[in-house]
């Protein structure tokens, strides 16, 4: 469609040649490519984590410290977490400047750091005073980053011409305590009172796992400040730029996202259908379909006290519940209360479903532990480490 193209944060979709950003589709890319608790750090560096230790010695789960590219060269490794997030803002403001100077619409995309532990922030850049807990103090200096980022699309004159969208790809992981945030109001209450206790955050198929605020600003063609009540997903992103931009999708593949009614008060009509596997991709134990959710199953993750309730739970017949007016799910409701034809349309959907994840497309993933595929600045280093680094002391 002859934008710019760019990824600046996390990639997590691969780092050999097929799969690294510059080879699906993305011009630029710097930035981490996986989550940034999947490899250790130096031990100087100030973050806050818990049940683990970030730093690289005998106690870390991970023996290569975690890398920093830019295109396809890695340019610090470990990477500096508490100073990502400022470099994070010039590089995407470097980027949306070239689009300018070489007079192209562009398309960035960046997946923060923040909130994933470790937390890291740079106590340089707060104000002073400041006294804010960690995970709070990770908030404030990412809502920072994201004004920073709108400002200069204001101050270029780009803003009625730009469409942002601020999503997040989960819910907080109760795990990490106070390093997580809170789920609230979506306290899957039925997992705590009658499912033996748990998380119903992250890593579950309750509302606390997976629903997450989802921000659209397009001055000139949104309206600002109107909350509504659509039932959308993630993966209604690529369809909706591809049909801003005039392009089709490909047709060898099923997408599971449609097209959001994005122009002033435009709204959907039909009941929307979400499918929720578990944190193995194996199974879909959760249907949503308009205020109703189905569970075949539900499961809790390890809470903050490592509590893993009664574990995984079977439902037949299927636990049904009303989670516009309850939306802590706490009650069950009665397959009385419902549309009599909803099962079968969600027992239809999920087959359709199912087929298409099983026919089309599937996923290979290779875990290997061949140290030479590891992302590595210096294979001399026993961590990967551009430089000599300070362990920890306890190595």
């Amino acid at each position: 469609a002859g934008y710019k193209t760019g990824i600046i944060g996390k990639w997590h979709l691969g780092h050999t040649e097929k799969y690294h950003p510059l080879s699906r589709g993305f011009e630029y890319y710097y930035g981490l490519p996986y989550s940034n608790d999947m490899g250790c750090l130096d031990a100087h560096q100030d973050v806050y984590n818990t049940k683990v230790n970030p730093v690289c010695g005998k106690n870390h789960l991970w023996n290569v410290s975690i890398p920093l590219y830019e295109d396809r060269d890695i340019i610090e490794q470990p990477a500096n977490l508490p100073t990502l997030a400022e470099r994070y803002t010039d590089k995407a403001q470097q980027f949306m400047k070239l689009a300018m100077k070489e007079k192209k619409p562009f398309f960035l995309y960046i997946p923060m750091t923040h909130v994933h532990v470790p937390l890291a922030f740079n106590k340089n850049g707060l104000p002073k005073p400041f006294t804010l807990p960690p995970f709070e103090t990770t908030v404030y200096e990412m809502d920072q980053q994201v004004g920073n980022i709108t400002s200069f699309l204001r101050q270029n004159g780009l803003e009625e011409d730009t469409l942002v969208m601020f999503t997040s790809d989960n819910g907080p992981w109760e795990y990490k305590c106070e390093y997580a945030g809170s789920t609230h109001p979506y306290l899957g209450k039925w997992q705590k009172e009658q499912g033996g206790g748990g998380s119903s955050s992250k890593m579950t198929t309750w509302e606390g796992g997976h629903r997450v605020p989802f921000i659209v600003s397009w001055p000139g063609t949104l309206p600002a400040g109107e909350v509504r009540g659509d039932l959308v997903s993630a993966y209604d992103i690529l369809p909706t730029i591809a049909q801003i931009v005039n392009i089709s999708l490909p047709t060898d593949r099923v997408f599971d996202g449609v097209p959001l009614p994005l122009k002033a008060q435009a709204t959907s009509t039909a009941p929307r259908a979400l499918f929720h596997p578990d944190v193995d991709l194996q199974e879909l134990w959760s249907v949503r379909y308009g205020k109703f959710k189905v569970y075949y199953a539900t499961y809790p993750d390890h809470d903050c006290e490592n509590n893993f309730g009664k574990g995984f739970l079977y439902h037949n017949p299927a636990m049904v519940f009303n989670v516009e007016s309850d939306v802590a799910e706490q009650t069950p409701i009665s397959w009385d209360e419902v549309p009599k034809h909803l099962y079968k349309i969600v027992e239809d959907l999920k087959k359709e479903v199912r087929d298409s994840i099983y026919s089309t497309m599937r996923s290979t993933v290779d875990y290997s532990t061949d140290k030479a595929v590891a992302p590595c600045c210096n294979k001399d280093n026993d961590y990967c480490a551009c430089k000599p680094i300070d362990l920890d002391s306890s190595f």
